[in-house]
């Protein structure tokens, strides 16, 4: 349900949209406008909320895609697109940021960062992220939902990851992740390892080159918690078949697993789906327990996971667990 008894900001340019977000309080919607471009680093500050209200970040035609139904590349038509224009993120969480919520919007990447269309073969443009905070940022940002999204790079713009989910209480419903990968480093669909939990992350479809979702494994020794508390549910996790040539050129497109665990407890991982996992960077496993004191801390676990119903397909490995970290 939308929020009630706030202000409803119609935001038309980039300018508004950035204004719009400034001067809003919680309690309010900002709709952008379904086929519309925001081009720009819009960042999502702190704002005072003692009743937890939330603000809304919404596609004016939002109605035509009904909550609790996954969107796709076809629900384009009816989202606005909000592009970054470089390395940057197009959303960014700020310390202490809260009950930001974005719902039906394309979110993507126009860097001309990092471009070599000369070499052979091409070097993608890139993005470090789309949406999520920068590092060490203070307090903790909490309450973020990404819902009914289609975020995604191309074959010629690498991100090296689509979400970076270090906040309490974040969410990611029903959404569409596409084209998230790197040549030459590790990059994920989603991941967490700055945030204590709980995360949400259901009935989306997910294609990561490394990792399509990956929880720890950065941070190292001062890293505060283990994240706790995940639910993975009903989420397709998918490596297109058109990546295996291009993780064997001179400049590869890093491929491990699907779902990668490094550091967290009081999981459920249940009714997905992983499909096409291939020996590259690693042996290629559909799931991966495997706890990193040496990148997550010393307080690092892989505790209370459950694991059920879930469909393996066309992977090269099973399940990797290791009781303690060998590095």
């Amino acid at each position: 349900n939308l929020p009630t008894g706030g202000t409803t900001w119609a935001t038309h340019t980039s300018a508004q949209l950035a204004s719009a977000i400034t001067h809003s309080s919680p309690g309010d919607i900002i709709v952008l406008d379904a086929g519309v471009i925001y081009s720009g680093n819009f960042q999502l500050p702190a704002k005072a909320n003692s009743n937890n209200k939330w603000i809304y970040l919404i596609s004016s035609a939002i109605a035509k895609m009904p909550a609790g139904a996954r969107v796709s590349p076809a629900s384009a038509v009816n989202m606005p697109k909000v592009v970054t224009p470089n390395v940057s993120p197009a959303f960014q969480l700020n310390g202490g940021a809260n009950h930001w919520r974005l719902a039906g919007l394309e979110v993507t990447s126009a860097s001309t960062q990092g471009c070599n269309a000369k070499n052979n073969p091409p070097i993608n443009c890139f993005s470090y992220f789309l949406i999520g905070p920068q590092s060490g940022v203070t307090p903790e940002p909490d309450a973020f939902t990404i819902d009914r999204c289609y975020l995604h790079g191309s074959p010629t713009i690498d991100l090296q990851r689509a979400i970076l989910a270090n906040a309490s209480n974040f969410a990611v419903v029903d959404s569409y992740i596409d084209e998230a990968h790197m040549i030459g480093v590790d990059s994920q669909g989603i991941l967490a390892y700055w945030t204590p939990g709980p995360l949400k992350i259901v009935n989306n479809y997910i294609a990561g080159a490394t990792e399509n979702i990956m929880i720890g494994g950065a941070g190292g020794p001062t890293t505060p918690w283990v994240t706790s508390d995940i639910e993975i549910r009903n989420n397709y996790l998918f490596k297109p078949l058109s990546w295996v040539p291009l993780s064997v050129t001179q400049h590869e497109m890093v491929i491990k697993n699907a779902f990668e665990v490094k550091s967290a407890q009081r999981v459920l991982f249940d009714s997905n789906a992983i499909e096409n996992v291939w020996a590259n960077g690693q042996n290629g496993y559909a799931v991966v327990l495997t706890v990193r004191s040496s990148q997550s801390g010393d307080i690092a676990v892989v505790n209370d996971v459950t694991i059920t119903n879930n469909i393996l397909k066309n992977v090269v490995s099973g399940f990797n667990s290791l009781a303690e970290d060998d590095t």
